[in-house]
């Protein structure tokens, strides 16, 4: 590419969620095409361009100083093409853009995300705002996938020949299905079905529709199990539900990324439970990869992800009952899952790291033609 790419995440830490993977990754395979690439939190050890703009933990006033002085370097370099990660990250950095130059990558809507947690209304509006001139003002936003898409222009009025769909990746070199399926490490029964779900603790996500469900269950099947990786402020309160009913469920917290795929893999299936706002749902392919079919909501782009594998994969609903009921149709031997090697031959093929940094660049370099 003629332009050198300005990139500006949210954290180095690979662990927080798909975004931060999602931006790791991205950077990774862009290469020598990435001028600079800066987030919060610590960027030892990642790659020659990352930078780190200061501890994720720091006041606002703080994070704004450190995103300008960015831009600030940036504004110099006269080939800059601006790219964000964040809404308000990508307000900061506003000023130092060049018209014309910069890209968005929509990870989800701010706004409606702090709406579903609870934030106040003064709040979630000035989100919207800040949200509404960063994604209408960019020369192309990013989405993985169509049901985000569809937001952005609905939502906030950005013209739909601006954005453009890229579906994420997975990391091949570690989500495999070769990975060890011990499942001594994690606590796991070896005679036991065991169902996975690794989501944040949070409303969103869906994890007490699925704890709900769960207990409808498992009644009907006394070998199966559930175990939970993840941290959140509702994890205190999910685990005193399920050990007041007593049932098989295992909270692991955090699991670390790097035993993430064993993780999947021990597993019969995954679920990815969600309720509201859920974009790609990168913990889809990574079960996928390693072999693990994953059941998924009707919510968002979920259902773009697993639908042309198998679309019994998605379950009728996002309610407690409609979760139960997708699950009870392969525990009664009602649903045939998906071959392990199929899952992992289909995340390959559609979700390597390879085809998505090549969509991204090539939308990279309609922005600036």
């Amino acid at each position: 590419m003629k332009s050198r790419i300005w990139q500006l995440g949210m954290h180095w830490d690979r662990s927080g969620g798909g975004a931060d993977r999602y931006f790791d990754d991205l950077v990774r395979g862009l290469g020598d095409d990435v001028a600079a690439a800066a987030a919060f939190g610590d960027a030892s050890g990642c790659f020659p361009t990352a930078r780190s703009l200061g501890p994720a933990t720091a006041p606002l006033w703080k994070r704004r100083a450190a995103i300008r002085a960015f831009g600030s370097e940036m504004a110099r370099d006269p080939n800059a093409l601006a790219v964000s990660h964040f809404a308000l990250y990508g307000r900061f950095i506003g000023p130092f853009v060049r018209h014309g130059r910069h890209v968005v990558h929509f990870h989800g809507p701010w706004s409606d995300e702090a709406a579903v947690e609870g934030a106040g209304a003064w709040a979630v509006l000035a989100k919207r705002l800040i949200e509404r001139g960063v994604y209408r003002r960019a020369a192309r936003c990013i989405t993985l996938s169509r049901a985000f898409r569809d937001l952005l222009v609905d939502r906030f009025g950005v013209s739909p020949a601006r954005v453009e769909v890229v579906p994420g990746c997975f990391d091949d070199t570690r989500f495999r299905r070769e990975t060890d399926r011990s499942r001594e490490r994690f606590g796991m029964d070896p005679g036991a079905r065991v169902i996975v779900c690794v989501r944040r603790m949070v409303r969103r996500v869906g994890v007490s529709e699925l704890l709900e469900a769960f207990e409808g269950l498992v009644g009907r099947h006394p070998g199966v199990q559930l175990h939970l990786a993840g941290r959140g402020p509702l994890e205190r309160e999910h685990r005193e539900w399920a050990a007041l009913r007593r049932l098989p469920v295992f909270f692991h917290g955090h699991v670390p990324d790097a035993d993430l795929p064993a993780f999947y893999r021990a597993a019969d299936v995954s679920v990815v439970p969600s309720q509201a706002l859920e974009g790609f749902g990168l913990v889809c392919i990574e079960s996928l990869a390693c072999g693990t079919p994953v059941f998924v909501t009707p919510v968002g782009g979920l259902p773009e992800v697993v639908e042309p594998l198998d679309r019994g994969l998605v379950l009728p609903g996002s309610a407690p009952g409609a979760i139960a009921a997708g699950l009870e149709r392969w525990l009664a031997g009602e649903f045939v899952l998906p071959r392990g090697e199929d899952c992992e031959h289909y995340a390959s093929r559609n979700f390597s790291r390879d085809r998505m940094v090549n969509g991204v660049r090539a939308v990279y370099e309609r922005a600036v033609a």
